[in-house]
């Protein structure tokens, strides 16, 4: 065997056993990460989190632990931590469109709109096609003050979801902020089909067609079911909170989104927008000065 022979008989050892160092690394990260879930599926969301944490020390160049982890953070309801995560994933990956999603989601459960919206925005600039599906994104424009923005959102996602009050309604508060009532009221997105309790009743609001008694009147007709009856709810406070908003009704408007958040975890995501709002009116209640002469 010669020399030239010799070396690279030993780069193709030395090449083998990188890549079954590699290939033993992905099994057993692989391994560890199906522990995690499956001791998440059983409830026992510390035990998942621990494995987690313990491998990402082991395997600290890996994302697949970070990002389990980040969503079991994002799941429990700890959104500074599944950021946390997200972030340090994103250095490493900076091309990962879905964890600026992500990201962005989790920034907007703790008000911070505008980074939300900046990784709103990376999102759909790294996947354009997905604008019209990005309601969330139309959300954060709203809290962020960037009214005309988001009525352009829900503008564009109306072409793929043409039957969704909750769309009507959101578009005619951005128009409400720029225009004022009566022209969100002219512009308002007509919906026939949304058989949700009580939307029908909610888009009736809106358009100056309907009242607040209609709206509790649709919510227990019928003597619907615990859970049903907890769903409308949950809407029917929601919005009739933002209607009185819209139409300055400060207190009435307090009172019903304040409702709205109690037990929002059982509503998904609209849920979290509901205790955010909550949270978003408290802080805006605390900065406001306190009127001469009142206690």
């Amino acid at each position: 065997m010669n020399r030239k022979t010799r070396t690279l008989c030993t780069l193709l050892v030395a090449a083998t056993c990188v890549l079954d160092q590699a290939l033993g690394q992905a099994e057993t990260v692989e391994k560890l990460a199906n522990e995690i879930r499956n001791a998440y599926s059983l409830g026992d969301a510390a035990k998942a989190v621990k494995l987690a944490t313990d491998g990402i020390q082991k395997h600290p160049d890996n994302t697949t632990l970070l990002t389990l982890r980040g969503r079991i953070h994002e799941e429990e309801n700890q959104p500074a931590k599944a950021e946390a995560d997200y972030t340090t994933i994103l250095k490493k990956e900076p091309n990962n469109s879905g964890l600026y999603h992500r990201r962005g989601v989790v920034r907007f459960f703790q008000l911070k709109f505008d980074d939300s919206l900046a990784d709103f925005n990376k999102f759909i600039e790294m996947v354009p096609g997905q604008e019209p599906y990005h309601w969330q994104r139309g959300l954060v424009h709203y809290y962020a003050g960037k009214y005309k923005a988001g009525r352009k959102q829900f503008e564009v996602h109306q072409t793929v979801n043409t039957q969704d009050v909750e769309n009507a309604v959101w578009h005619y508060l951005c128009v409400a902020k720029t225009d004022g009532v009566a022209e969100a009221e002219k512009h308002f997105i007509k919906i026939t089909s949304d058989r949700r309790v009580p939307l029908k009743q909610i888009h009736a609001l809106f358009a100056g067609k309907g009242t607040e008694q209609q709206v509790l009147d649709a919510i227990k007709a019928g003597d619907p079911a615990p859970g049903a009856l907890a769903r409308n709810q949950f809407y029917g406070h929601l919005y009739l909170g933002l209607y009185f908003e819209s139409q300055g009704k400060e207190e009435k408007a307090a009172k019903y989104i304040a409702l709205s958040a109690k037990g929002h975890e059982s509503h998904g995501y609209m849920g979290q927008v509901a205790r955010v709002h909550h949270k978003w009116l408290q802080q805006k209640a605390k900065r406001q000065p306190t009127r001469k002469g009142s206690k």
